[in-house]
């Protein structure tokens, strides 16, 4: 997700804020959020 305030991206299971340059590496590593990407809680 992209914050409409300041334009950072952020992951909204966990709300760490993500890379500019690769946000969906976070998805990639093996995090809480790993392969959650299109999850629906």
């Amino acid at each position: 997700m992209t914050c409409s305030g300041c334009k950072q991206n952020f992951c909204w299971l966990c709300l760490k804020v993500l890379s500019q340059e690769n946000p969906y590496q976070h998805f990639d590593d093996p995090t809480e959020c790993f392969n959650r990407l299109h999850v629906r809680n």
